[in-house]
């Protein structure tokens, strides 16, 4: 979790959060939201402001599960040590990945 996020949300780590999902589950009384309890296993800082105040970083499957995306990403990030291996490494990612990357 970003640090300005945990400090807005009072959390450390080894609390737990509840993580509400925009989209809704049908059940017999009608639409729910999807929701799913989380421990906090780090806090880290960027030093974006705007990135620190507003990510979680999460295990993949759990994401999945809870935001209904079975099989699928929404979202990735990489972080290279070398910035100037970053267009070699978008080459490669383009052979490999099925979505049109920029």
């Amino acid at each position: 979790m970003g640090k300005e996020l945990a400090v807005k949300l009072n959390l450390f780590v080894g609390d737990s959060c509840l993580v509400i999902s925009p989209q809704a589950a049908l059940s017999p009384l009608g639409m729910i939201p999807r929701f799913r309890k989380f421990r906090i296993a780090g806090i880290f800082k960027s030093g974006l402001f705007e990135f620190d105040s507003g990510t979680v970083i999460s295990d993949l499957g759990s994401a999945q599960q809870l935001f209904s995306l079975k099989n699928k990403i929404s979202y990735l990030q990489i972080n290279l040590e070398d910035i100037f291996s970053a267009e070699p490494v978008a080459a490669r990612l383009r052979e490999f990945l099925p979505l049109p990357l920029p």
